[in-house]
């Protein structure tokens, strides 16, 4: 292997073993050189005159033995037959004339050089459109890529003459090539670096230096802009990185050195398939290819045999059944062939490259892609698609479904299982999974404790399921019970039963069932999520009680639930009845009717229920602080018999309250003295507008969930506000342990669907009772009125004694008589002022117009209310006589975003109907702040459900005509009327005299303020406007 460089790279060089130039070589390039130069160059190149040459892109360049380094480009060109173009270059010792077409013969010697044969119709073409249409390009191609994804290490040894060069990577690549001394020099000359040379390296020699010039003057040359720009950022662009690694020269050197033919394709015992060629005299190479990269190469390589053969692509199927014994179901993966042969994909191990088969004697087979609803899912979730090439985790041959997660996959795959495209057992397919039982049958009933034990079985068809056997399965990791029909364990609105766990399932002792040991709400949530619910126990004792138990329906007409009062409309008396028996079984629950059912009314009738019988224990009502007065008011009215204490206020003291049965405190209370009531064991805890509590991470919840009682009962109209994790706050207090956080935040918030509201609607049913206006619209009547009291603030208490103060006088000279009629004008004046007291001190404050720097009990109550009525989608007309009242009330909807419409007296028509108009008619106009004194004939507010009057007008006539405003023809709804009164002031006087004088009222209808001032005594208009005693 000791010959030229000319020699080492004369494969598929045309002008090989010629004396004399051939014609074609001279066509090729005759419109840059003239026959004598290239016969000059060619001469050279048959003398053996190249030390060194250069191929870089379009560019060729060589160093030759008499000093000369020349160079020139030749790249593609599609106005030229040849198909390129000689240009620019230069040659360090000839003068250079290309001026007058003419180029030295070192530079004719380098064309020359760069000729190769293509064996087609194209002729002579340059190296780089040689190895375009060459299978030596496609392998240069697979190099580089293989360098991309991955470092490849070279390391080189000399034996004897020849230098063997190898390369691998960990992936199961690896090339070797033997190459003689001159190619290694060629490689060493430009890659040194990057291979690791063992003993010697190849002998230097003065041509190095020079072909790395020129080189680098054909890179410059051949650089596009963007490039030359990277270039000068110290970056070289990937197709500059190409060109410059040691895979793009070896490549070539080898694709100058050895002939096409000479490529051969050999598939070792390992599997693994190799490239070979060898050339006496010249190099050798060997290429080993990883399996699943091995048709990158192959495949793009023109070469005759099945090993770049690609055989037309399989249709993948699976073959689908039950297993032995129905241990489970084996998938089995296939190929159709096409020509109908059928491969299992087992039989095919050891035969994958990539995305294909190999086929012995064949080529190899690629699989077409199923579309999506066609492929197979493994049941456990995130399990891959079968037959996705991409994902690497794929099971090559098939899978195993093991019994119990059958009906999961039967489920996913339904769709596919039928689609015709995978053989597919009809025993599989005839297979049916249910979530939920179609009854339950209770076979055994005892209680122990606040523990009830059951014994029974789920019935699905003629299938019955014990009920014991079925938490042991789900504690055993089962997702299914098998039988005609599947049962499914998990995620099923059942899901919570099913997981309790083994330890709730207590042995039942000779020879007797094992039973399920429940708490009563337990117990209540399963009977209520199950369509149907027999009672099979033999024993009367315990049949009855489990049927009284789990039956809410038949509550009101139970054996034992006390007689009720006269006075309850029929739902308030099935509520009582709903709230007597959860108290009775310790029991948690809502009372969410609608606002103005009286909600307050029966919870008072469960208090004197419970403290008329034999119970001799507590109970404990918190309320907000602004309502505390309305169950002082109520219990007075329907209710005088039962004790009730007021814990409550700067002096409160529990050990006297105790002295009650019932006592009332507030949330504040709650959150102040926790420590005090939590050492109290209350029979009973109602939380009125318990939505207070639905915050969890505020300080009155967790004082809230401390509480000790056998029964919490929570009291409002909007059980749900914001969002679904502040019901499960609310049942938190009300029943701990219906809910676990982690697992309701996931099957009902995260997952907040359709499906799942009403599986937590059924969950919940049996705590949580609410009846709408609608649905008992018989039983009320057209307007509900309601008086709603409060007390005075501090602010307020400072502000109303000065006015009262003041008056002293006044009141002193009405009293003795003193000239009468002078004094009412003044009367009048001090009664006004306290009635602005009463509503907000900023009305009473000239220039106060910040809400927030007072405080006003009536105010606070109104705020309670409107949210109440906008949290319940309720339209509300507020009504004042003071403009200035409804300003501020204005001011507030402003900042809370709440639309609102307004009525004053000064309104033109024009505007005050557009007001009217838009109440009514826009759904999100929620509020109407009417002046008293504008409520007159021709508005018309029936879109209103619920009317407030914030302020008391002695003249009944006038809060009537303002409520028929809203109660009139046309609507369709029950009206509420509340009325706001503050005790201890002039407007608890005045609402006791409109009671208590109706014929007084009835005569003074058409009268103004003054006239009815007139006809009141000289002691009740002392009394309106003296201090309270005591």
């Amino acid at each position: 292997m000791d010959g030229s460089l000319v020699d080492a790279i004369a494969c598929a060089w045309p002008l090989a073993g010629r004396r004399l130039l051939p014609l074609e070589a001279a066509v090729a390039l005759k419109p840059w050189f003239d026959r004598d130069t290239l016969q000059e160059g060619f001469s050279l190149l048959i003398q053996g005159a190249v030390g060194r040459f250069v191929l870089y892109r379009s560019g060729v360049g060589a160093v030759f033995n008499d000093s000369a380094a020349a160079f020139l480009l030749m790249p593609p060109s599609d106005a030229l037959s040849q198909g390129f173009v000689c240009r620019d270059g230069s040659c360090t010792l000839c003068r250079d004339n290309r001026s007058s077409g003419r180029r030295c013969r070192h530079q004719a010697a380098v064309a020359l050089l760069n000729l190769r044969a293509t064996g087609e119709s194209e002729g002579f073409v340059p190296v780089w459109r040689f190895l375009k249409s060459n299978p030596w390009g496609a392998i240069a191609k697979y190099l580089q890529q293989e360098a991309e994804v991955g470092p490849v290490s070279f390391q080189a040894r000399k034996t004897g003459t020849v230098w063997r060069l190898e390369g691998c990577k960990e992936n199961g690549f690896s090339l070797a090539a033997s190459l003689s001394s001159h190619l290694a020099q060629q490689l060493h000359c430009f890659h040194s670096s990057v291979i690791r040379w063992h003993g010697s390296m190849p002998e230097q020699d003065e041509f190095g230096a020079p072909a790395r010039i020129i080189r680098d003057k054909i890179a410059l040359l051949t650089a596009t802009d963007t490039e030359k720009r990277l270039n000068a950022a110290g970056s070289r662009s990937m197709g500059q990185q190409r060109e410059n690694s040691i895979q793009t020269a070896l490549v070539r050197l080898l694709a100058l050195s050895l002939p096409v033919s000479r490529l051969r394709i050999q598939r070792g015992r390992d599997g693994l398939f190799s490239l070979t060629a060898a050339r006496a005299g010249s190099a050798a190479f060997s290429l080993t290819l990883p399996k699943a990269r091995t048709m990158d190469l192959l495949g793009g390589l023109d070469l005759p045999g099945p090993a770049t053969t690609r055989l037309p692509p399989a249709e993948p199927f699976s073959v689908v059944g039950f297993m032995d014994k129905g241990t489970g179901v084996r998938v089995e993966h296939f190929l159709r062939l096409e020509d109908g042969r059928e491969l299992a994909l087992a039989g095919l191990r050891g035969q994958r490259y990539g995305s294909y088969h190999y086929m012995d004697n064949e080529g190899f087979l690629p699989q077409s892609v199923s579309p999506a609803s066609e492929r197979l899912r493994e049941p456990k979730a995130g399990a891959p698609m079968l037959f996705n090439v991409t994902k690497q985790a794929e099971a090559e041959t098939g899978f195993t479904v093991p019994a119990g997660d059958i009906p999961a996959f039967v489920d996913k795959n339904r769709g596919v299982l039928v689609s015709g495209r995978h053989r597919v057992d009809p025993a599989l397919l005839s297979l049916q999974v249910v979530r939920e039982p179609e009854r339950l049958e209770l076979t055994d009933f005892e209680e122990k404790d606040d523990w009830c034990y059951i014994a029974g079985f789920y019935g699905l068809g003629n299938q019955r399921i014990d009920l014991a056997e079925l938490l042991l399965a789900r504690a055993d990791g089962r997702d299914y019970i098998a039988g005609r029909q599947w049962l499914q364990l998990r995620g099923t609105a059942l899901d919570w039963f099913h997981g309790l766990g083994a330890d709730r399932v207590c042995p039942g002792a000779n020879g007797q069932k094992d039973l399920i040991r429940l708490r009563r709400h337990e117990l209540l949530a399963l009977t209520g999520q199950i369509r149907e619910v027999g009672i099979e126990i033999r024993e009367k004792g315990p049949a009855q009680r489990v049927t009284r138990l789990v039956r809410s329906d038949d509550w009101l007409t139970s054996d034992d639930m006390p007689p009720l009062p006269d006075h309850l409309r029929d739902y308030q008396g099935h509520g009582t009845a709903w709230l007597y028996h959860l108290q009775q079984n310790h029991l948690g629950g809502i009372l969410a009717d609608d606002m103005g059912l009286g909600k307050t009314h029966q919870a008072l009738t469960l208090l004197q229920l419970l403290c008329s019988g034999s119970e001799t224990g507590h109970h404990l009502v918190v309320c907000p602080t602004t309502v505390l007065y309305h169950w002082l008011d109520k219990r007075n009215m329907f209710f005088n018999d039962l004790a009730m204490s007021l814990y409550y206020g700067t002096g409160r003291n529990l050990e006297t309250a105790l002295e009650q049965k019932v006592v009332l405190t507030s949330y504040g209370v709650l959150r102040r003295d926790i420590e005090q009531l939590r050492a109290v064991s209350f029979d009973l805890v109602l939380f009125d507008e318990i939505q207070n509590l639905k915050n969890i991470k505020t300080d009155v919840h967790q004082a809230a969930l401390r509480l000790n009682s056998r029964a919490t009962i929570g009291l409002t109209g909007t059980p749900v506000e914001n969002s679904l994790a502040e019901l499960k706050g609310l049942f938190d207090v009300c029943l701990p342990g219906l809910f676990n956080g982690k697992s309701f935040h996931r099957q009902f918030v995260r997952n907040d669907s359709p499906a799942s509201r009403q599986t937590l609607k059924t969950l919940i049913k049996p705590f949580i009772l609410r009846r709408t206006r609608n649905q008992v619209l018989a039983e009320l009547p057209e307007v509900i009125e309601d008086i709603r009291v409060c007390r005075l603030s501090d602010d307020q208490v400072g502000l109303y004694r000065q006015v009262v103060d003041s008056a002293t006088p006044l009141v002193d000279d009405l009293l003795d008589g003193r000239d009468e009629g002078r004094h009412y004008i003044g009367v009048l004046a001090i009664i006004t002022r306290l009635k602005q007291v009463c509503d907000h001190p900023c009305l009473l404050l000239e220039g106060s117009r910040d809400r927030d720097m007072y405080e006003s009990g009536k105010w606070d109550l109104l705020l309670e209310l409107l949210e109440e009525c906008l949290a319940g989608d309720k339209k509300v007309v507020v009504f004042s006589q003071f403009t200035r009242m409804l300003d501020i009330l204005e001011s507030y909807l402003d900042a809370r975003g709440v639309e609102y419409a307004a009525l004053r007296g000064h309104l033109s028509p024009g505007a005050r109907q557009q007001a009217i108009k838009r109440f009514n008619t826009d759904k999100s106009c929620m509020v109407c702040c009417a002046s008293l004194l504008a409520s007159g004939v021709g508005i018309d507010l029936t879109a209103a459900q619920v009317v407030v009057h914030y302020d008391r007008w002695w003249n009944p006539a006038r809060e009537e005509q303002a409520t028929a405003r809203v109660h009139r023809m046309g609507q369709k709804h029950v009206v509420q009327v509340i009325k706001l009164v503050t005790l201890g002031t002039l407007e608890e006087k005045i609402h006791t005299l409109i009671e208590g004088k109706k014929a007084l009222a009835r005569d003074i209808l058409s009268e103004d303020d003054a006239s009815v001032l007139k006809r009141l005594s000289r002691e009740d208009l002392a009394g309106l406007i003296r201090w309270p005693e005591g």
